[in-house]
């Protein structure tokens, strides 16, 4: 494997990066307090920093469709909102069990009513039943499951260590979002994945 310097980082956790200086590759490596990896902010990052920017980058999705695909019937402006504004790329990895997630829930009842063109006090219980699809908390938790059971049944020794410390209740994001998704669905951890 060929490593490019100028596309590794080296990501340091603590209070200081000034002291690290690295050489790899015939070329030096930056040493940075976060970086995006596919879409994933890592590193020094709050949960509150990760959700703020996944909300940024859905209403920006969400301004653009409305302003070239405002006009075409509902059905398919939700089916290109599903595409378009929903893949969320690595938001398996956020704390569900965060109170800033509840910022990303309120941006896309705000996104359903004005794709829907309804009044802004709709109620946010009929919001899934307008749109006929689950609620967002919904589709979280279940893009969440989907993610945990690949992890749980990869034959990947390092990814089934992973899973096996989120199982056993690791502290880690992924961990706390399975015991809220457990908690609400009254199930035991390692049920969910039946």
């Amino acid at each position: 494997v060929i490593f490019n310097p100028t596309k590794t980082k080296l990501i340091v956790f603590g209070p200081s990066r000034d002291d690290y200086h690295i050489s790899f590759m015939h070329g030096s490596i930056d040493a940075v307090e976060s970086h995006k990896h596919l879409g994933h902010l890592f590193g020094n990052v709050t949960q509150e920093e990760i959700v703020s920017r996944m909300i940024a980058d859905f209403n920006s999705r969400v301004n653009m469709l409305k302003a070239h695909f405002g006009g075409l019937p509902i059905d398919v402006l939700y089916s290109l909102f599903k595409t378009y504004c929903m893949p969320m790329y690595g938001c398996q990895l956020i704390d569900l069990s965060s109170r800033c997630i509840e910022r990303f829930y309120t941006a896309w009842r705000k996104a359903i009513r004005s794709l829907f063109r309804l009044p802004s006090r709709t109620h946010s219980r009929l919001l899934p039943y307008v749109c006929d699809d689950h609620s967002v908390e919904t589709q979280l938790a279940r893009r969440f499951v989907k993610f945990y059971k690949a992890i749980s049944c990869s034959s990947n020794a390092v990814v089934g260590a992973c899973a096996r410390l989120v199982l056993a209740g690791s502290g880690s994001a992924v961990s706390n979002s399975l015991s809220l998704i457990t908690d609400l669905c009254t199930v035991d951890r390692d049920d969910v994945l039946f």
